[in-house]
């Protein structure tokens, strides 16, 4: 059986999974942003622009998904680019289960062994992957009609507590800075990319649902109003421990100037976008490591992508350092791989019609 998804699942699982990752990476990964983390996700947006243009382009040009058409055109490039596609997707699902893990230990006061941190989110993983992409992207998409009505609550009941002085100075800590911060999330705003090349045309054929510009912006838009939001609720900080991924969470999760009350839903909030970008990068390594190695079957794609998660969260390789330092060539990459996707499918061949 082969892992598939359909351009309506892969919208909605794109756009709650790839705003929980500018929003969280922006927020907690990079607080030297201070309170303009929401500049760096707009301004990430525009950097990434053309090549969620270009993604477009290629898309409407092949009347099935682009992988497919790539298949019948040249399969060692296909393999290749898939190969890579699932290390990058396998690197950030590990990133993502060891902030997960860093989140869970904060939320429940506790120091259990990273393994068990780990085991929850592996089997919701197991069970949701052997499900296929479409379950996982409707369930992403039942969430994004509850989630704003939650977000929604939680803006009016912190609207007394709003500073909007505190977004000052525009550009936090200076123009590099906030560019440097712009190149990581166009990264991981790229990864869309990644699942763009798969998804599968909706049997009733509507091709504006997943537009590669249009998740884009979506993503953009509602990443940087979240930010935005944070930014007004603590002020910038510029020394001592704000580094610290627990004092980060702290600040977002137990704001001593929101209402109690509110911990539950946002903890809430953060845990299901973290859970559905979970989802979303281990279904693409999944699905690209079985496109890479189609000898390998369902199963044995789904064992070897939660066994390189556990073992890599493990390692400790994916720290928040080393992940910021690979989010940054991410765009470069993502980029190359799709230039080669579309020079493969322009040159002329037999299956012309394809491309």
């Amino acid at each position: 059986m082969k892992f598939r998804i359909s351009d309506s699942a892969a919208a909605s699982l794109s756009l709650l999974a790839i705003t929980a990752r500018v929003f969280g990476g922006a927020a907690v990964d990079m607080p030297e942003l201070h309170n303009a983390g929401w500049l760096a996700a707009l301004l990430g947006g525009l950097l990434s622009l053309p090549l969620a243009w270009a993604a477009g382009q290629l898309r409407a040009r092949c009347p099935v998904s682009p992988f497919d058409a790539l298949s019948e055109r040249c399969r060692p490039l296909l393999h290749a680019i898939a190969g890579l596609l699932a290390v990058i997707a396998l690197w950030d699902a590990a990133t993502v289960a060891r902030t997960i893990a860093s989140s869970a230990s904060y939320v429940a006061l506790n120091s259990l062994p990273m393994f068990f941190l780990l085991l929850p989110q592996l089997l919701i993983c197991l069970w949701c992957l052997s499900l296929n992409g479409d379950p996982i992207g409707f369930a992403a998409g039942i969430w994004l009609r509850i989630l704003p009505l939650m977000m929604m609550i939680v803006v009016l009941l912190q609207f007394s507590a709003f500073k909007p002085s505190w977004l000052t100075p525009l550009l936090g800590p200076g123009l590099p800075d906030l560019l440097d911060g712009a190149l990581r999330i166009s990264g991981w705003l790229s990864m869309l990319t990644g699942l763009f090349l798969i998804a599968e045309r909706d049997p009733e054929g509507d091709d504006k649902r997943f537009r590669p510009v249009k998740a884009l912006a979506l993503c953009v838009a509602i990443a940087a109003a979240l930010l935005l939001l944070r930014g007004m609720m603590t002020p910038p900080l510029f020394k001592g421990k704000e580094t610290s991924i627990f004092f980060q969470l702290d600040t977002l999760l137990s704001n001593g100037r929101a209402p109690l009350s509110l911990q539950l839903p946002m903890i809430i909030l953060w845990f299901i976008g973290l859970l559905f970008l979970l989802l979303f990068d281990a279904f693409l390594c999944a699905a690209m490591l079985q496109r890479a190695i189609p000898i390998l079957g369902k199963r044995i794609c789904t064992a070897a992508t939660l066994a390189g998660i556990c073992g890599l969260a493990l390692s400790g390789l994916p720290s928040r350092e080393s992940a910021l330092h690979v989010s940054s060539g991410l765009f470069a990459a993502q980029g190359a791989l799709l230039a080669l996707t579309m020079l493969a499918l322009a040159i002329p061949g037999k299956e012309g019609h394809h491309a």
